[in-house]
């Protein structure tokens, strides 16, 4: 039997549509742990009858959406450890020897320097506060990962990091349709 060889891994910029698709993966964990820290708390629009009317949350759309932002009140100490869970998931993670998060992983991206090896803890906390910069112009520069040569964000140029996929062997999954007869 001959040895059998492994083949070379193949990293490829990480395109705009696999990378919403691992934030919606991380999305989903993030609230999950929304909701059991506000159940521990017994806070949150489900366990305190105020639903759709949550006050001073950092991670709800809806509170910025539904009430002016001019007169939203401070933010309670559950919304800032929830911030701080949101913005330690992603920076630690990030500049682990995973150099991804959950969904990253799932979707098989990793977020590197720009000479491809692991950032450190306080680039990917600078990385994960320019994000709010990118959100802040429209989300324009979450969408430059459409358009940049090397796929990269805002928030990826200012903390001179890449997200790279890794490619799946060429010829390991091929379909031929069958011919027409």
């Amino acid at each position: 039997m001959p040895p059998t060889t492994r083949p070379e891994r193949v990293w490829g910029y990480a395109g705009f549509w696999w990378r919403v698709l691992a934030w919606a993966i991380d999305s989903l964990i993030l609230s999950a742990a929304d909701l059991l820290l506000e159940a521990a708390a017994g806070d949150g629009p489900l366990w305190n009858g105020d639903m759709g009317q949550r006050r001073g949350g950092l991670l709800h759309v809806s509170d910025v959406v539904v009430t002016n932002a001019w007169t939203l009140p401070p933010p309670s100490w559950l919304s800032l450890v929830l911030f701080l869970i949101q913005a330690g998931y992603f920076a630690l993670l990030e500049s682990s020897r995973w150099q991804a998060t959950i969904g990253k992983r799932v979707c098989r991206l990793r977020v590197t320097g720009l000479d491809g090896g692991r950032i450190s803890l306080p680039r990917a906390i600078g990385r994960y506060f320019a994000k709010f910069l990118s959100a802040l112009i429209l989300c324009i520069g979450f969408l430059m990962v459409g358009w940049t040569r090397r796929k990269q964000g805002l928030h990826d140029i200012l903390a001179e990091t890449l997200v790279v996929r890794l490619q799946p062997p060429p010829g390991l999954v091929r379909f031929n349709p069958p011919p027409v007869s």
